[in-house]
């Protein structure tokens, strides 16, 4: 790392809409990023980091957002007084972005190769043949197999983690100075999300570039961190060397954002040995079919759940985990019967429920209940918090009355007052409107609660809250729970038992502790391999230096 700064921003100031919850989304930060450096800029949502990441880029959205103070410097410029048509220049020619979400930054109805291509073509000007093979290059670079397809396939007919390639690919296109990545992992498979982490790792190294990486993980913080910014309320509370800030942090905030990190070491809970086994699910089968008909597309079989038995006795708590297309969250809705099993038996109180017609399901859901992993695509965005909670047992025919009673006890029950009854979806928190979805889910007194993914796009110390409130409620009513997760961590933390999926099928079941100390299967043992951060979180100390 050199002494000279690519990136100074002294004294930024971005301003809130009037209303606000605070004035300023950022307020006074003063950060500087050096050539061949991975600056990690860390934490809750709301500390103003992703914003901070988009006043570099002039992507604000303004002018209800907007700077108000402050510079960003970048070769002898302040960006914030350049003119537009330089603006626009320096945006992905010299400082280029790689988004969280894929899907929702690439155009779905342009190719690949297309949309890779109109960032060139936008800077410079090159014969159509020279600008293709210059594209096929960097498909080829960030490891995209077979780059010709991939040139001509459109944003949905890649996987996740070749949609993020893809958006990496069209940040290098020009060889940028400077790369900012705004949770580029989150989304992914700890496969593909170590995968990606290695990429951006190795292309910098490569291209010495100076790299802003945006993030809640500090499991990716422990691999390939360089230096930390740790951010709170739209102030810089802490700066430093990854080993100081992972082994030693200085300021409490940064102390209490580690603390709630999950550690990778399962905890050991004793099951009652006599406990009933209170859902019985053997032999699942679900294939998905598509293509064929009048147009003569190829049918297409998926074998979505291939032949899974497990067992969920009462006050256990079983973690289903693998990556996106294990058939994780498919064999979640065929025992809550949201699809409906090609084969097998799922047995309640010795009655198989995928026997059942709809018209007899009514007695035994209010025993399965769900928690989605987005409460707010899943809560009614017209109805207010007590409707919501309340609606399931209206339905069922209890008293106006008794059920908002009730879903005045929910409330206090995770960890929210009265009061929030009477509020939109809208008008809370992630964490909180996954409190709601919980209190939702309870509502109905359940004896199974099936999770999937609740946390998985939760800070880490919101993540902490909403698994100790899991836990508190299994406890206290004894309640059998499914986790469904990609995140091994929160599984370590939860889960009495893994069933680990890969294709469909159960490779490995057993002990959490068990699975986690000695895989049996090498699919179990490749997952575990891939944790970012792995040592750090398993509880060693942070060793690794600067690779500069």
């Amino acid at each position: 790392m050199t002494d000279t700064a690519l990136l100074r921003i002294k004294d930024l100031r971005i301003s809130l809409p009037a209303g606000a919850d605070r004035a300023h989304a950022v307020d006074g930060v003063t950060l500087e990023l050096h050539p061949d450096e991975i600056l990690f800029v860390v934490g809750e949502s709301g500390s103003g980091k992703s914003l901070l990441a988009k006043s570099i880029m002039g992507l604000l959205p303004e002018p209800d957002v907007h700077v108000s103070g402050g510079e960003i410097i970048f070769e002898d410029e302040d960006l914030l007084s350049v003119a537009p048509e330089r603006m626009r220049d320096v945006r992905g020619r010299q400082v280029s972005m790689v988004f969280q979400e894929p899907m929702t930054a690439l155009n779905p109805l342009i190719t690949i190769g297309q949309q890779i291509s109109e960032v060139v073509s936008t800077h410079m000007t090159l014969p159509t043949a020279e600008r293709r093979a210059r594209v096929l290059d960097i498909l080829d670079e960030v490891h995209l197999p077979d780059p010709e397809s991939i040139y001509d396939s459109y944003p949905h007919q890649l996987s996740g983690g070749q949609r993020q390639r893809a958006m990496i690919a069209m940040a290098l296109i020009l060889e940028p100075d400077i790369i900012i990545a705004d949770e580029p992992t989150t989304a992914l498979d700890v496969t593909t999300q170590a995968q990606i982490l290695h990429l951006i790792q190795e292309i910098q190294r490569k291209r010495r570039t100076g790299v802003i990486f945006i993030t809640h993980d500090f499991g990716v913080v422990a691999e390939i961190a360089d230096r930390v910014a740790v951010m709170q309320h739209g102030h810089l509370v802490e700066v430093g060397p990854v080993s100081e800030i992972l082994n030693a942090p200085k300021e409490d905030y940064t102390k209490s954002l580690i603390a709630a990190v999950p550690p990778l070491t399962p905890g050991v809970r004793n099951l009652k040995p006599s406990a009933e086994i209170l859902l019985d699910a053997s032999g699942l089968e679900k294939t998905f079919v598509s293509g064929g008909g009048l147009f003569g597309r190829a049918r297409r079989e998926t074998r979505a759940v291939r032949n899974v038995s497990l067992q969920l006795q009462r006050g256990e708590t079983v973690g289903v985990v693998g990556e996106s297309g294990s058939g994780k969250s498919t064999l979640a809705r065929l025992i809550i019967r949201l699809i409906q099993a090609d084969r097998g038996a799922l047995y309640l109180d010795e009655v198989d429920l995928l026997k059942l017609e709809e018209k007899d399901l009514k007695a035994f859901r209010k025993r399965i209940q769900m928690v989605f992993q987005d409460p707010f695509a899943t809560l009614n965005p017209r109805y207010r918090v007590g409707r919501i909670i309340a609606e399931g047992p209206l339905l069922r025919g209890v008293p106006k009355a008794e059920a908002y009673r009730k879903v005045d006890e929910l409330l206090e029950l995770v960890g929210l007052t009265s009061k929030a009854a009477k509020r939109f979806p809208h008008e809370f928190s992630g964490g909180q409107r996954q409190r709601i979805g919980i209190a939702r889910a309870l509502a109905l007194e359940p004896e199974i609660l099936i999770a999937d993914e609740p946390v998985s796009a939760l800070d880490v110390s919101v993540q902490e809250q909403v698994l100790r409130l899991f836990t508190d409620i299994r406890d206290r009513f004894d309640l059998s729970m499914l986790f469904i997760t990609h995140d091994l961590c929160v599984a370590a933390q939860i889960c009495d038992n893994i069933a680990v999926m890969r294709h469909g099928e159960v490779v490995e079941y057993g002990r959490t502790d068990g699975v986690f100390s000695a895989p049996r299967h090498e699919y179990t043992q490749a997952l575990l391999a891939s944790i970012p951060g792995r040592a750090w979180l398993s509880g060693q100390r942070f060793e690794r230096t600067s690779h500069a």
